[in-house]
């Protein structure tokens, strides 16, 4: 059996505090996917996560803290302590109990200062069906 989850990313204009920032809209499953990849890349070096349309790489490089986007794929680009930081984010995300809220990942250098990680945040109405994987019917 398939779980639904929900992964929708994009650079936002004006989102955080009127700064343009990177949303990472995620649900619980969601949240533990792009955990679970980030955990993989900060072991192995990289990881890949497909989401229906969408993949999302994460790549281990000394000195790195950026994001980039190219045709429905999401590079992460990261070197090891910004990869333990976002690790550590979407963990305190998945231990808090509660049932929504965000964190930012500050310190970014491309293409915004800041990454906007949401959880449950978005009801599925106002993100794009790409987001849901599998698709609902």
């Amino acid at each position: 059996m398939v779980l639904m989850s929900v992964i929708f990313a994009e650079l936002a204009e004006k989102l955080d505090s009127g700064h343009d920032a990177v949303l990472l809209a995620m649900d619980d499953a969601g949240v533990g996917e792009v955990l679970a990849a980030a955990a993989r890349a900060l072991q192995q070096g990289s990881a890949r996560l497909e989401h229906g349309e969408w993949t999302y790489l994460f790549r281990i490089e000394a000195g790195a803290a950026d994001i980039e986007f190219h045709n429905r794929t999401m590079v992460w680009r990261l070197d090891g302590a910004k990869a333990a930081e976002l690790i550590e984010l979407l963990s305190s995300m998945v231990d808090s109990g509660i049932p929504q809220g965000h964190h930012y990942l500050e310190g970014m250098s491309t293409p915004t200062e800041t990454v906007v990680l949401s959880r449950n945040e978005y009801p599925l109405s106002s993100l794009p069906p790409e987001a849901v994987f599998p698709p609902t019917a």
